[in-house]
């Protein structure tokens, strides 16, 4: 249960947060490298994150090198025992605010968790508010949640009932501050 309601609250805090933002574009990354023309972009978004991420402090650290762009984390995103690794940049969503410069409100970074295989997510997402704050998350699982429904039936008859399982996903979620 208690997943399900981090589920519901994450959900809701992305629609806060992207409510506004419908014009996003993503950006498919080659080779972790930025393409030239958000480098600018890029830049204001680099540095060090302090903040908590499933429950446990952490630091994030974005830095170019080139076009390249890395994250680090200060401490293992998962359990230390995992050695989990954060990879290569694969996407960016960029926004235009009116005839403004684009700026840059999400990423996914490849994400290997390594000798935690149970975690059904290979990609650690964030994304980015304009005072600094990021939003993380990382696919730990999917739920099963399951749904009925009757329809129909012979006349003077018991309705048919037809079930069948969702799987919700249950996100492992963070929130860092801009520190540098």
């Amino acid at each position: 249960m208690k997943s399900v309601k981090k589920s519901v609250k994450y959900l809701v805090l992305m629609l806060a947060v992207f409510g506004a933002s419908a014009c996003e574009k993503e950006i498919q990354i080659i080779d972790g490298k930025i393409p030239a023309q958000y480098l600018p972009e890029a830049q204001a978004v680099m540095g060090s994150y302090s903040g908590i991420f499933d429950d446990n402090s952490n630091v994030l650290t974005a830095q170019l090198s080139g076009n390249y762009v890395s994250l680090t984390a200060q401490q293992d995103l998962l359990d230390p025992r995992c050695q989990s690794h954060i990879g290569s940049l694969k996407t960016v969503g960029v926004t235009k605010d009116g005839q403004q410069n684009p700026h840059i409100t999400s990423a996914a970074f490849d994400f290997d968790p390594n000798d935690c295989v149970s975690f059904s997510g290979r990609s650690l997402e964030l994304f980015f508010q304009s005072n600094g704050v990021v939003h993380a998350r990382l696919l730990q699982t999917y739920e099963p949640v399951p749904q009925c429904s009757a329809a129909g039936g012979y006349p003077g008859g018991v309705p048919i009932q037809n079930c069948w399982t969702d799987y919700v996903p249950v996100y492992l979620t963070g929130t860092f501050s801009k520190i540098q």
